[in-house]
């Protein structure tokens, strides 16, 4: 179902991501060990993920680093997530129990494959050292696939004991393993190549070629027809003018018109007061997620106050700082606030001016 407000797994629940979807799938194929899907937040790119990887016949490892954000970026925890991944894997294809048997902290438990966490047990290059020689061997040499979900949370997982460094763990593979391929998937796009340091002569990723996939919002033709769609596969009765109006506040964000699409179809209809609670839903729960970030620093509240009440300039958002806090602002105060709001995706720059991306985010704003 369109409306459907978990993520998408078939290519029959996608909609309007045809030519982003062969492409990712035709890169897992590819020579190239990274590939990126980049994207603000609800665009749709765990539904695209997990579309591809069900619709390819690579195999893959499926990894939510926010999981990592709520358990602990713990080697326990990551272990335990890729011990489920490689059960799951070993189940479709047998030999690869047969090959990881002889492992060093690889036990296997009936259908479960457990991996020794401790700091003298597994070690990731390991793994996935004999994952690439398993695909090695077989008759059609496939690539697998470590896909990583909001992998710039991957960077608390660096520095201090027992953490893994995940740049130098893909850089290894990049130089040694010519069938493990990196899928990284990003909302906070600054963040993420910040992390891998691809431009960066210090990071072990620097120069690394790699495949970029940017995920962008809906075009105004392609949101209605996504709302016309999910409507008749409800059977439920529009009017142009209403979907118009809801396009018009949730702009193309696919995330936003899916919930309105799921509550309207709810409730046997699309109306005006619908959108309106629709939009202070959505507001409740872009607040949950900002709160975090504001709370880094003031300096971010306050120049998204600045661009939530129409100052889309640099030296507009510096004056209305100023006005806003009574006292001398220096340049790099602002700088540091824009670019560090632009890195975590919720602020774009559009030649001179600078906007905040998501529709419901900006009405926030204002009340900041």
């Amino acid at each position: 179902m369109l409306f459907d407000l978990r993520p998408k797994a078939s290519k029959a629940e996608l909609y309007g991501r045809e030519d982003e979807l062969k492409r990712i799938t035709s890169s897992f194929k590819s020579d190239v060990p990274l590939i990126l899907l980049l994207g603000v937040r609800r665009v749709g790119k765990t539904s695209l993920l997990r579309t591809a990887l069900a619709e390819t016949d690579e195999p893959s490892i499926y990894l939510d680093a926010r999981r990592l954000d709520e358990e602990g970026y713990s080697r326990s925890v990551l272990y335990e997530m890729l011990s489920e991944e490689v059960s799951r894997l070993s189940t479709k294809w047998n030999k690869i129990k047969g090959i990881l048997g002889h492992v060093k902290g690889v036990h296997l438990e009936g259908a479960k494959i457990e991996l020794d966490w401790a700091k003298d047990g597994l070690s990731l290059q390991s793994l996935l050292r004999s994952l690439d020689d398993w695909s090695s061997q077989s008759r059609n040499a496939r690539n697998v696939l470590v896909a990583v979900d909001e992998a710039q949370l991957l960077r608390n997982m660096a520095g201090g004991k027992g953490r893994i460094d995940f740049r130098s763990l893909i850089a290894y593979c990049y130089d040694n393993l010519r069938h493990i391929k990196f899928v990284l998937v990003g909302s906070e796009v600054g963040l993420l190549l910040g992390f891998l340091g691809l431009e960066d002569p210090k990071s072990p990723l620097y120069g690394r070629g790699r495949t970029e996939i940017i995920l962008r919002r809906f075009s105004r033709k392609k949101s209605l027809g996504f709302l016309e769609a999910g409507f008749r596969e409800c059977g439920i009765n529009y009017k142009k003018e209403m979907l118009e109006m809801v396009v018009d506040k949730l702009d193309g964000v696919v995330g936003w018109l899916t919930l309105y699409g799921n509550k309207a179809s709810e409730a046997g209809r699309p109306d005006r007061n619908l959108l309106v609670s629709v939009i202070e839903l959505a507001k409740v729960m872009a607040k949950k997620e900002i709160e975090s970030v504001l709370a880094r620093s003031r300096y971010y509240r306050l120049a998204l106050g600045s661009l939530g009440n129409g100052r889309f300039r640099w030296s507009e958002i510096k004056k209305d700082i100023i006005s806003q806090t009574g006292r001398f602002v220096t340049d790099a105060q602002v700088s540091r606030a824009l670019d560090g709001l632009s890195r975590l995706g919720i602020v774009s720059k559009e030649r001179d001016q600078y906007q905040i991306s998501d529709p419901v985010v900006r009405e926030l704003a204002c009340r900041l």
